[in-house]
């Protein structure tokens, strides 16, 4: 998380007037719109998120869990860190106050080049490092200031928002990402649970190139590679967020693989949204023909801004 020079200065500095919001594995911030993410690992109890500019790397989010009997202490995650660093790398360590929301925190300086503010959250319990490499930037006491006011996180008994390049929803609880595509053009995220219940997000830019050829039914089955050719489906009509949407509920005849098992109902609603030109899918399947957990997921998708 290191810069080398001073790159671009008068492009970072009115792409960071503009704010975007980024929200992964219960982790929520406010950040510069230039920053996009460039690696997104780990699950819930441990993971990392990087977001960069056309420059650098300019933050890093890494946290771990811990066991709520024995919360661990910063100082200790502190020293753990200071071995990592070489000799006379960091200039101090203070202690300060972000949010009710944490227990603790401490702000560590290393050198010139980084800011490292370590973040131990009771309700998620688990301890967030996050790294800011903006000291070149202009105004990036403000920046920092914005980003960490803004930082939140949730319980892994409630919901779950979730927003990468502006694709925002929220997953109920119990379900844990277990696949991802997360790219401008096509972003797709599948959870799934004990239950091997999945859902699945996914959002289409250009839409209206698509629709040019194809209704954006027929988009989501071909970009599916064939797997739903084994449903028989069932149409319905329906509206969200004030868009009509085509709802689909399907159900497997018979499996033709171990794997289809699992997955003898479909519950699946599409829609295209003409204010961002996007096409949107909200899909459940699994052994139960229970829809209330596509229901619960199809209205949290923020397609637009209302």
């Amino acid at each position: 998380m290191t810069t080398k020079g001073k790159k671009s200065d008068k492009t970072s500095s009115s792409a960071s007037k503009r704010i975007a919001r980024f929200a992964w594995q219960g982790w929520s911030v406010r950040v510069p719109a230039s920053w996009n993410p460039v690696l997104l690992n780990g699950k819930w109890g441990q993971g990392l998120a990087t977001l960069a500019d056309l420059d650098h790397p300019r933050l890093e989010l890494q946290w771990s869990a811990y066991s709520p009997r024995r919360p661990p202490s910063l100082e200790k995650v502190d020293r753990a860190q200071r071995k990592k660093l070489k000799r006379g790398q960091v200039e101090r360590t203070t202690g300060w106050r972000l949010d009710r929301a944490f227990d603790d925190s401490l702000l560590i300086r290393v050198a010139d080049e980084e800011l490292r503010f370590l973040l131990r959250s009771s309700r998620s319990h688990r301890v967030l490092m996050a790294r800011f490499a903006i000291v070149e930037l202009p105004a990036a006491r403000k920046i920092v200031r914005e980003v960490l006011t803004s930082l939140s996180d949730v319980s892994d008994r409630e919901p779950v928002p979730w927003c990468v390049y502006d694709f925002a929803f929220a997953v109920p609880a119990d379900f844990v990402l277990t696949e991802q595509k997360a790219l401008a053009g096509s972003t797709r995220f599948v959870f799934s649970r004990q239950t091997r219940e999945q859902l699945i997000y996914w959002r289409v830019s250009a839409a209206a190139r698509c629709l040019e050829q194809n209704t954006a039914q027929v988009w989501f089955d071909k970009l599916s590679k064939g797997e739903r050719r084994f449903y028989r489906f069932e149409h319905d009509r329906g509206s969200v967020r004030g868009h009509e949407i085509e709802i689909r509920r399907g159900r497997l005849t018979g499996w033709r693989w171990v794997r289809h098992r699992g997955r003898r109902r479909w519950a699946g609603a599409v829609w295209h949204c003409p204010q961002t030109d996007r096409l949107f899918e909200v899909a459940q399947r699994g052994k139960s023909a229970d829809e209330t957990s596509f229901e619960a997921a199809l209205k949290t998708v923020l397609c637009h801004e209302e």
